[in-house]
């Protein structure tokens, strides 16, 4: 990225809750961001631990959050299991609220930051 000028905050990393806690620190230092897909009422714990590591480490401001509702195999006549899309708002964030996290840290994850990473514009490096 660096040799075409392009700022790390051009990077979203998906999936990246199969990493290591450590890359993930190492990502959003350098302000790329990094994405917690797939949270479902069966993982709650894992992604909380995923999140209060980014928080420990004032990193809150590089993560999303997101959740897989179904996993589909092309060819396959059955659907796979399907989970309902509320299990951010109803299993997730009660518990961030639950274990310390405040509005001023939830907030964002959810609000500010798919905003922020979102929008079209050009993110050379020195900028965000």
């Amino acid at each position: 990225m660096k040799a075409y000028n392009v700022s790390p905050a051009a990077k979203i990393w998906v999936h990246a809750q199969g990493a290591d806690k450590t890359d993930h620190i190492e990502a959003a230092k350098i302000k790329s961001w990094v994405c917690f897909d797939g949270v479902n009422p069966d993982n709650i714990d894992t992604y909380l631990a995923l999140l209060q590591n980014m928080k420990d480490n004032k990193l809150l401001d590089y993560v999303l959050v997101s959740q897989d509702s179904v996993w589909y195999n092309v060819g396959d006549p059955k659907v796979g299991l399907y989970k309902s899309y509320t299990c951010i708002f109803t299993r997730l964030i009660p518990a961030l609220k639950k274990n310390s996290f405040t509005e001023a840290e939830i907030d964002p994850i959810f609000t500010v930051n798919p905003k922020t990473a979102f929008t079209i514009k050009v993110r050379k490096l020195g900028n965000r």
